[in-house]
């Protein structure tokens, strides 16, 4: 069993109960297919960098959840038609979520998380690193 997360870009023109009931079509169709937990799902409205078929918006849902690993071939054929999913990917999980950010909802890395960063969002350097570096002007 591998760790996922599907993000799927819904189709803007859609409301809430919309996307509610899609997502629990997406749910019943994982666990058709193999998935035995769901950690999280969720939705959020975001604006796009570059128009996706004319839209400049769309809502984003995510799920994480544990499954075999030919589950995201057969779950992307089942979904590669549906005409409200405007993009649609899989990500491997380096490792399950903690039960406290679960219960949560929290997928802010923790300083326990491999590969926490600071707040620039890179790796943190000791200000030792640049002793004896001379700016030059």
């Amino acid at each position: 069993m591998k760790n996922y997360e599907l993000t799927l870009i819904i189709d803007p023109n859609h409301n809430e109960k919309d996307i509610q009931r899609l997502q629990e079509e997406l749910t019943n169709l994982l666990k058709t297919h193999g998935a035995e937990t769901i950690w999280e799902v969720r939705a959020e409205r975001r604006a796009f960098a570059y128009p996706i078929r004319k839209h400049r918006e769309g809502t984003y849902l995510f799920i994480r959840f544990q499954a075999p690993p030919q589950l995201p071939e057969k779950v992307r054929q089942d979904l590669k038609h549906r005409e409200e999913i405007l993009r649609l990917a899989f990500f491997v999980m380096p490792h399950p979520p903690t039960t406290a950010s679960a219960a949560t909802g929290s997928t802010a890395p923790s300083a326990t998380t491999p590969g926490a960063t600071g707040t620039t969002g890179l790796p943190e350097e000791s200000e030792s690193s640049h002793e004896g570096v001379k700016d030059e002007q």
